[in-house]
């Protein structure tokens, strides 16, 4: 089972940086091709369309990995219903394009949205087939799917915007995407759907599956609440500014949290029946997870001055002070990005739902104060929701997945402690730079501040440190191993 997460996380890896890798740089053009006005209407549908694409991604896809004895029945059984279910959601974003753009007074939300919600289709195939991956362990092909789909989407994105089709250009890498990404993970799948449907195994999975859905419904619609309540309440301007801040937390998400929280389910799943050992394997898992996205989110704070009108130019020079606010986001988010693994793990969907229907009303008074005050105070709500959410998932990770609170905190402060060291050190070297640098003093912040957060994490929390070094060393060829 070690071996098989491990792999599990350097597969992840290599997802995340290949896929993650291909985004960003056609990001980097775009946002030069492009208006913040076209990112802010793809965001608007993208959020409307969030709440339909993670009921198929991650309800009878999950129950796939949860359940013990799965037979080719339930597999059959959530192909089809997963694929019914996207039809309906298809259906259903076409009759409501017209009314949606109203409400959100952007009228480009009802053709974009009338393009992109076919793609719910492909959504509902490729997520059985993912977690059809992910129950063996196989990460490497979600890893070449992500490489091969992101790629290809970002070179139709970028050609034509390069061409002036602005908002289109979007659409259109949001398409390619879907469609070139429910090829590659279907080859070599080894697995086909029959023409038939069993009711049993239909409801042996839907007990599980539908409380999954609620709760990541209410979960995605959480996330996306706040682009809603912007565009319509600021406008696709500042919702593009907006947009840009959570598109750098989403690439950082990819490379850190998301390493342990695509192996958490399957691996801890497999330990529902031993509640130590599970708890500590999701306290190893965290805080693995915070010793990537600390640092990462921490930093990327601090070079944001320089780092946005350097690469993404100066028409973006208004999301600054918004993206340096959400990333203090750094010190609380990844204490309840992974709770809903754990829960999930031991079949406690119901709590998972609950925990992301707190979150939404904290999400809807934050936000709709904050919108009052610009797109800074969306950005001060969105970093607040973060903070207050946090004491109810430690609640849930004690209550019923037994984890030991204070020794997560404890285990938790160093990576915090060097965070903090190390966010003074690349403040210092940039007050340093900027008079002889300018922009360009980036490239002495960050050699800098790595080095300083690394020789600081090691002082408090050597045997983690050790850990990690012990397991990207066990990813070597045994030639090449350092520990």
């Amino acid at each position: 089972m070690k071996e098989q997460t491990i792999r599990g996380a350097f597969w992840t890896l290599v997802d995340a940086a290949g896929g993650q890798l291909f985004s960003l740089l056609a990001f980097l053009v775009l946002a030069r091709l492009l208006d913040p006005s076209d990112y802010g209407v793809i965001a608007l549908s993208l959020s409307i369309l969030a709440i339909p694409s993670v009921l198929l991604n991650e309800g009878f896809g999950d129950s796939l990995i949860q359940r013990d004895d799965l037979r080719d029945s339930h597999i059959n059984a959530a192909f089809w219903a997963n694929l019914s279910l996207a039809a309906i959601f298809v259906v259903a974003a076409e009759a409501s394009a017209g009314l949606l753009a109203n409400l959100t007074g952007e009228p480009l939300v009802e053709p974009t949205m009338r393009w992109l919600a076919p793609c719910l289709i492909a959504t509902a195939v490729t997520s059985i087939a993912m977690n059809i991956y992910r129950r063996r362990f196989n990460y490497s092909t979600a890893a070449l799917r992500t490489f091969v789909a992101t790629a290809s989407g970002a070179l139709v994105g970028v050609g034509l915007a390069a061409l002036g089709f602005g908002v289109w250009s979007l659409v259109a890498s949001q398409i390619v995407q879907q469609i070139v990404g429910l090829l590659v993970m279907w080859v070599g799948l080894g697995w086909r759907p029959q023409i038939s449907f069993s009711v049993a195994a239909f409801m042996d999975l839907c007990h599980f599956s539908a409380r999954v859905m609620v709760g990541n419904a209410v979960r995605f619609g959480t996330e996306k609440l706040d682009s809603v309540i912007i565009g319509a309440s600021l406008g696709p301007i500042l919702l593009g500014y907006y947009y840009m801040a959570q598109r750098l937390l989403t690439t950082v998400n990819f490379v850190t949290i998301s390493l342990a929280d695509n192996v958490m389910l399957p691996a801890l799943s497999r330990m529902q029946n031993d509640e130590t050992r599970l708890a500590q394997t999701f306290i190893s898992m965290i805080v693995a997870a915070a010793m990537l996205w600390v640092p990462f989110v921490a930093g990327l704070g601090l070079i944001t001055p320089h780092l946005v009108p350097l690469f993404f130019s100066h028409k973006w020079d208004p999301a600054v002070p918004v993206i340096m606010i959400v990333c203090i986001t750094a010190v609380t988010q990844v204490l309840s990005r992974t709770t809903s693994q754990a829960l999930l793990a031991i079949g406690r969907p119901t709590v998972n739902a609950l925990l992301n229907l707190i979150q939404f009303a904290i999400m809807l008074v934050l936000f709709s104060i904050g919108v009052r005050f610009g797109i800074e105070g969306a950005a001060w709500a969105y970093t607040g929701m973060s903070a207050a959410i946090v004491p109810f998932h430690l609640w849930a990770l004690h209550r019923f997945v037994k984890v030991p609170v204070g020794q997560l905190l404890l285990e938790y402060a160093p990576v915090v402690g060097a965070g903090l060291i190390m966010s003074g050190a690349v403040a210092v070297t940039g007050q340093a730079l900027s008079p002889s640098m300018g922009d360009w003093c980036l490239i002495g912040q960050i050699p800098i501040g790595g080095f300083v957060y690394v020789a600081a994490l090691y002082c408090f929390a050597p045997r983690r440190v050790k850990e990690v070094a012990s397991l990207v060393s066990h990813l070597l060829p045994a030639k090449f191993r350092f520990v």
